[in-house]
């Protein structure tokens, strides 16, 4: 099983009982400490963290052997220690930072000894499949591309940008261009980051402003909104005795405030979703009358796909894929599958059906706690996987019962993808994935995949691109290994390797990155 990480243990990794967080950190938390946290936070440190680990930490041969095998970052445990460091700032100016290296041995032992808290043993399938959940990064580039494309351009969403606007007293591009800046500015500082001081981590507005086309009201008017001060943190420090009501807080404030003018982010992964995900919440926070919003932008997440999926199949190099879009059957009463791909695979001797239903859903905010009941994750199940595949199974096997198309016929091999916003990236254990069987027997069913919106993306990126197996080799082909990786990984492995070249969705990607960073980034003078 892959994508599955073993966390650093205290006792394994030292060779003693863990001690209390007080013990190792004393009352009085130095801001060097979160600006190292913040940088080993922002991505998956795991092969530097190792390393340094065993250079500098004396620790026995079966120490050594749990340093290798473990996972010390970027985990939930980041989380509670910073809710204990802010808990016990005392100062806020790097008047006397000190090198990394001098927090990097208590942060490290911190998050080892919190580790502990993160496992219930009682539920171990609901801790894997939020442990696949809470690794689980969407790529930040994709984000720019989707919020470009179905927030800023869309006719639909033109309302909604006023009220987001208004609401905040600043401009959805303003916002999508500082945090698409910032976002490249810390994973570029992140890639360097043995050379990088706990000063340099922090943003400084002031800087900023030089370097870019907003002043610093501006700047700090959409940074207020994804922020939090050491004052808001008193003020609500009561409500994070609850830790999921922490974890939540973090995901709509991913940057702590130092000063008006000074800035670290919490989290890499949480920074990059104010592009997207955590960007959905506050243009819904923002509308008029959210239930519309959500109605209206489930159309724009339909027509988004259904974009992705014409540019793929006109793009595509060596198989000829056709695109049939939703259509409405018996007597214009009822509605078919969000949209369907079409092809014929010589090698195999096929007629294949990629049938795709689109859902604008997420994960219930229930399940995305540390340890979510059952029920909550079966819930989430059902909205962004089970009943979509359903339905399509359901609708499709009606159209061909009833022969309401030329093209979806009872001979061809059929192939199921509901899309949803997020979702689990694995299913463990005895969750309720059961879909008619009454439906399996109607057609031949290739197989069932539900995907994030991220692991669509990637699945159009290898049709349009060089790589020469059809569509269904590539689904047939994770039918084996889906055991033990995700979907997105399985195309993401095509996707990145060397004899896949898709430079036609590069550049619709880039289309979008070039209407925000590098405008951004622009001069002021140029204006």
């Amino acid at each position: 099983m892959e994508n599955v990480y073993i966390i650093a243990d205290y006792h394994k990794i030292f060779g003693e009982n863990p001690p209390e967080l007080s013990d190792v950190l004393g009352d009085d938390v130095h801001p060097g400490m979160l600006a190292t946290l913040s940088m080993l936070s922002w991505k998956n440190r795991t092969p530097e963290i190792n390393e340094w680990v065993e250079k500098n930490i004396p620790l026995t041969s079966a120490g050594l052997v749990a340093t290798r095998e473990s996972d010390f970052s970027n985990r939930t445990s980041c989380m509670w220690l910073w809710l204990y460091l802010i808990k016990n700032l005392r100062k806020y100016n790097f008047d006397h930072e000190g090198e990394k290296d001098q927090f990097y041995e208590k942060v490290i032992r911190c998050l080892t000894i919190l580790n502990k808290k993160e496992h219930n043993k009682e539920d171990t399938n609901g801790y894997l499949m939020n442990n696949g959940y809470g690794f689980y990064r969407d790529n930040y580039y994709w984000q720019i591309n989707r919020s470009m494309r179905s927030f800023v351009y869309e006719k639909k969403m033109k309302t909604y940008v006023s009220s987001f606007q208004k609401h905040y007293n600043v401009k959805l591009t303003d916002y999508i261009e500082l945090h698409s800046f910032l976002t490249r500015q810390f994973s570029h500082g992140a890639s360097v980051l043995a050379s990088v001081r706990p000063s340099v981590w922090v943003i400084d507005l002031d800087v900023l402003a030089q370097e870019t086309r907003l002043n610093s009201e501006e700047l700090e008017r959409i940074m207020m909104m994804s922020s939090f001060s050491i004052d808001d943190f008193r003020n609500q420090e009561n409500d994070f005795n609850k830790e999921d009501a922490w974890h939540d807080f973090l995901r709509t404030y991913p940057y702590f405030r130092l000063s008006e003018k000074k800035y670290i982010p919490i989290n890499g992964k949480l920074a990059e979703n104010l592009l997207y995900n955590e960007l959905f919440h506050k243009i819904k926070h923002a509308a008029p009358i959210p239930l519309q919003f959500m109605t209206d932008y489930g159309l724009c997440f339909e027509s988004y796909i259904s974009d992705l999926i014409k540019l793929a199949c006109r793009k595509s190099k060596f198989i000829n894929y056709k695109y049939l879009p939703e259509f409405k059957y018996d007597s214009n009463s009822k509605r078919s599958s969000d949209a369907y791909i079409y092809f014929r695979d010589e090698v195999s001797n096929v007629d294949v059906v990629i049938v795709i239903e689109v859902k604008a859903k997420r994960i219930r905010e229930q399940a995305r706690i540390v340890n979510p009941t059952e029920k909550d994750i079966q819930l989430s199940i059902d909205k962004t996987i089970r009943d979509p595949l359903s339905q399509a199974l359901g609708v499709t096997c009606d159209i061909i019962n009833k022969q309401e198309s030329k093209i979806l016929k009872k001979d061809k091999v059929y192939y199921f993808m509901s899309v949803s916003m997020d979702g689990y990236t694995g299913i463990f254990g005895d969750y309720d994935l059961s879909l008619s069987p009454k439906h399996h027997e109607e057609i031949k069913l290739g197989g069932v995949y539900p995907v994030t919106i991220e692991g669509f993306e990637c699945f159009m990126r290898v049709l349009m691109s060089n790589y020469s197996s059809p569509a269904n080799i590539i689904l047939n082909d994770f039918n084996e290994v889906r055991g033990q990786i995700s979907f997105k990984t399985h195309v993401a492995r095509i996707s990145n390797s060397k004899r896949c070249l898709s430079e036609d969705f590069d550049n619709y990607i880039n289309k979008s990155l070039n209407m925000t960073v590098n405008n951004f980034a622009a001069s002021r003078k140029n204006e």
